[in-house]
Formats: C-alpha cells, structure tokens, sequence
C-alpha cells in the first residue's frame, strides 16, 4: 500500500509544483475532494476555490487559489491542470479585496445573466483570494 503519490500543479501559463504528496484537497465542479495514495484513476473537473497540499516530506501543508480546469489520478501520480493556480505566497491581500468590491459593484442592477454570471465568478474568484491568503495550512 502506497503512502505517498507524484503531484504536479500545472496552468497554462506557469509550472507550480512537482512533488511527494501524502494528500491534495481541492474544488470540484461539485463540491470539495481530497485524494490519498492508491486512490482510484479518475479524470474530474475543478470549480474554484482553495487547494491544500499535503507535503509527504516535511508534513507540512501549503494553500493554493485554484480556479477551473481538471485533476487527473493516474496510478502513483496526480496532475492538476488549473485554468488559474496562484499559491498563498503569490496573492496580494489588498488587490483581492479590490477585485470583491469591484465584483460587488458590477452585479448592482445587473439584468442580463451573462454579466451576472461573469460578475458572480469574480466575486466567488476574489473571496476564494482573500480566503487563501489568510489561510493559515501553510
């Protein structure tokens, strides 16, 4: 029985992490996950919110904003492939309060669903930042 399995966190624009994990908890398209070692293969899609990644080495547990894209769970291996992925390091505090308070004001008096939707991802997106950024797993 496996105790540990290969992480990879990629995104389109940058490579995060390659390394042993004991667990990853992260946003589903339907709710949270977490994956342990020997976990059985699946392919699932992520929603938005907040990734926390377990070290195998130092046991030490690391926070990440995530925002779309899949987890694949192959064997020994785990590959993240986020649309966005900014660890707790990377999010300026100040700048995701903004970005709610701007996401608040844009869904004021909005009536077409496109726009409500776009403005309602962006409030979810900055509250899941602020979160992140003041989460204390790391």
């Amino acid at each position: 029985m496996a105790t540990e399995f290969g992480l990879s966190i990629v995104s389109p624009s940058k490579s995060i992490a390659s390394e042993k994990s004991t667990a990853v908890t992260l946003p589903g398209s339907q709710g949270y996950m977490t994956i342990l070692p020997d976990h059985s293969a699946m392919v699932a899609e992520l929603g938005i919110g907040e990734m926390i990644v377990t070290n195998a080495t130092t046991k030490e547990k690391e926070s990440f904003f995530i925002s779309g894209g899949f987890v694949e769970v192959r064997g020994d291996d785990v590959v993240v492939l986020a649309d966005i992925v900014e660890s707790q390091k990377e999010i300026q505090l100040e700048a995701a309060e903004e970005a709610r308070k701007e996401a608040l004001l844009a869904l004021e008096g909005k009536k077409d669903q496109g726009d409500i939707d776009k403005s309602t991802k962006a409030l979810k997106e900055a509250e899941y930042r602020i979160k992140v950024a003041k989460s204390v797993a790391s």
